[in-house]
């Protein structure tokens, strides 16, 4: 039993496809299409081993550096410990202990 009047869709056409507005060339509709179609797609180049190669470099170059930088600030703290701890034993001068900063 169908009805004589037809159901409206959501996207503004009745269910035989025709514009609902009564208008058959819908210029604002034809434009949003066209505008769609121009957008381009965006693709992406695969990944290659090449790729992945130089990544791991990097991150191993940046490891490195952080690990370097670690270790020279342990070694710095670990002789100044040793410097405070030689200069309040009383092993070394005042004069001494300067003498051992400026060659730092």
């Amino acid at each position: 039993m169908e009805s004589a009047t037809k159901m409206d869709d959501e996207d503004g056409t009745s269910d035989d496809g025709e514009d609902d507005d009564g208008d058959e060339d819908n210029q604002v509709d034809d434009q949003d299409e066209e505008a769609e179609e121009e957008q381009p797609v965006k693709t992406y180049k695969p990944v290659t081993k090449a790729d992945k190669e130089r990544a791991q470099l990097l991150l191993n170059h940046k490891k490195r550096r952080i690990y370097k930088a670690v270790v020279a600030r342990e070694t710095r703290e670990n002789a100044e410990k040793a410097r405070l701890a030689a200069k309040a034993s009383g092993k070394v001068s005042k004069a001494g202990a300067k003498d051992s900063a400026r060659r730092r």
